[in-house]
């Protein structure tokens, strides 16, 4: 099973890299397709397909997947910064660990040991 699911988060990655990889490339310009041959059949399907519909329309998903992901993102954020308060209001200020130096490293202080040193 973590096979399959590490094969479906590849097969997205590629996916995410084809569309980001097609929209950085610049389309051709309009004097070049009459360059062509008239039988060309990439031209017949070019002729065929509404790609500034296409195109459009991806930009519209690609604009709204960011602006969730976007959201999602805050959200989760916001979350974690309210457990971070949770965790400062449960510990008191004064509270020392098992040593007693009140969260201090316990290697700064003069005379100890340091697993480091010789």
């Amino acid at each position: 099973m973590s096979i399959f699911i590490i094969q479906i988060i590849l097969t997205l990655s590629f996916g995410v890299v084809i569309v980001v990889a097609s929209r950085a490339l610049p389309r051709l310009p309009e004097e070049n397709k009459e360059a062509r041959r008239n039988g060309s059949w990439t031209l017949a399907i070019e002729k065929r397909l509404p790609l500034q519909k296409i195109d459009a329309a991806m930009h519209s998903v690609l604009e709204k997947v960011l602006r969730k992901a976007k959201l999602f993102i805050m959200k989760a954020d916001n979350s974690v910064n309210k457990q971070i308060s949770k965790l400062k209001e449960m510990t008191p200020v004064g509270m020392s660990n098992e040593n007693g130096d009140n969260g201090q490293e316990s290697f700064s202080k003069k005379g100890s040991s340091s697993p480091l040193e010789p």
